[in-house]
């Protein structure tokens, strides 16, 4: 679930309360535009702070990729391919091994593995778009 859900579930109850008072028609709507904008502003926020995570993101694989050592600029896609290599191993390889040879390896995957090939490839994908977008919007 994430925080914008939750915004909207803890917005929610409050409207319907407001819909529940006993005051004038223009009272209650006085009231639901400003919660709206409490939750639009609330939303802005949020979109702002996930703006500069991304660029944080992005501006960390950047300055990995520009790197001076062959290790730095290298590791992240090395890592992605290993764990690309697990996958394919567990996924595609390993059924078939099983299917003809009754035989196969499956390479264990915890949860913190998933969490950090998301995280690799988010970062990888939106530093790859993020110079991308600046090179085109620097040579216009």
């Amino acid at each position: 679930m994430s925080i914008l859900d939750t915004i909207g579930k803890i917005i929610s109850p409050v409207t319907n309360l407001i819909d529940g008072l006993t005051t004038s028609e223009e009272e209650k709507l006085s009231l639901k535009n400003e919660l709206k904008r409490i939750e639009l502003n609330t939303y802005e926020v949020l979109m702002k702070y996930e703006t500069k995570l991304i660029e944080a993101q992005s501006s960390i694989v950047r300055a990995e990729a520009r790197g001076e050592s062959w290790l730095q600029r290298n590791w992240r896609p090395m890592l992605m391919v290993t764990f690309m290599s697990i996958i394919a191993n567990n996924y595609i390889l390993a059924p078939y091994l099983q299917a003809i040879f009754n035989w196969s390896v499956v390479l264990d995957l915890p949860t913190h593995i998933w969490t950090a090939i998301t995280v690799g490839m988010g970062g990888y994908i939106v530093g790859r778009s993020g110079e991308k977008i600046f090179k085109e919007i620097t040579n216009k």
